[in-house]
């Protein structure tokens, strides 16, 4: 018997809701959902809603070029207001709902409501962060992540 996640939305409203500067640019091809990026208020936390998909984020500080902080979340289980503040920019490439990309090292289960720093749930060569670190441009980042 296979699952049905016809009825999950791979949507998070809440980052277009309480977040400026948001873009989007649907993919639906590779197991991958859609890539969108956001800046956020100081001091401001993020509602989050259960979709069934896992992000992976990329969090960019412009005080500090070149440096990037990047992690794997798993979906919620229940509307969640995430204490971790975003300050910096964000590029996040959210996969389809019930789909684990073969590049993480991790299941779905250890990702459940959880987040993961992407250099422990990556498997193989993880070199193309420093490219993602280095990629100002929201299409370069794109065209990075999809060729790694």
């Amino acid at each position: 018997m296979s699952e049905d996640y016809s009825g999950l939305k791979p949507v998070q409203p809440y980052f277009v809701f309480d977040t400026q500067n948001f873009r989007q640019e649907v993919c639906l091809r590779d197991g991958i959902s859609h890539f969108y990026s956001f800046t956020t208020e100081s001091e401001k936390a993020q509602r989050l809603v259960p979709d069934g998909c896992i992000d992976m984020f990329f969090e960019y500080d412009p005080s500090r070029p070149g440096h990037m902080h990047s992690y794997v979340a798993g979906t919620k289980l229940s509307y969640t207001v995430d204490s971790r503040l975003f300050h910096n920019e964000i590029f996040g490439v959210r996969f389809m709902p019930g789909n684990r990309p073969a590049m993480l090292d991790v299941t779905m289960k250890d990702l459940l409501g959880k987040r993961i720093e992407s250099e422990y749930a990556l498997r193989g060569d993880i070199s193309w962060l420093g490219l993602m670190a280095r990629e100002t441009n929201f299409y370069g980042r794109m065209q990075i992540f999809s060729e790694h």
